[in-house]
């Protein structure tokens, strides 16, 4: 799988994924060539985004409550586009998302907003500023081919 560059997860709810991450652990995989990484399944995927070291695209589902993974999405060295989805974004999610991702450049948000006023700041001594801010209504699939584009 050389020259696979994008990877799609998607599970129903129900789904126990504790086989796959013990075969991950098991057996170290390396997925050097995914760029795109979208997992549209619940639970901590924390081992398949440590496994796409040079991810650059990723898109989770509701997955903003693992830390695990949230850690493992941060640590991420080369990602700049971070999508994900929440039922009600409220300024606390906004605010621990922002732990998790302070230097990522492209930002989008799915959901509907709360009863809070959110805002977004882009200035950060040291950080990479955010350059894109986008929060979509609705719960249509993440990432669509053109998000892909390269540009």
């Amino acid at each position: 799988m050389h020259s696979l560059a994008e990877l799609s997860i998607t599970h129903r709810k129900d789904v126990d994924i504790s086989g796959l991450k013990a075969t991950f652990q098991r057996d170290p995989l390396l997925l050097s060539s995914i760029v795109r990484l979208r997992i549209l399944s619940h639970g901590s995927w924390a081992f398949l985004v440590e496994a796409c070291p040079n991810v650059e695209i990723l898109a989770l589902e509701y997955n903003l409550d693992h830390d695990d993974l949230m850690l493992a999405a941060g640590a991420s060295k080369n990602l700049k586009h971070f999508e994900i989805c929440r039922d009600t974004w409220r300024k606390k999610d906004v605010q621990r998302l922002h732990q998790f991702l302070p230097e990522i450049e492209s930002l989008a948000l799915r959901g509907s907003l709360g009863q809070e006023k959110l805002s977004v700041s882009a200035s950060a001594t040291g950080t990479v500023p955010l350059r894109t801010f986008r929060y979509l209504l609705g719960y249509r699939p993440l990432l669509k081919r053109s998000a892909y584009s390269q540009s």
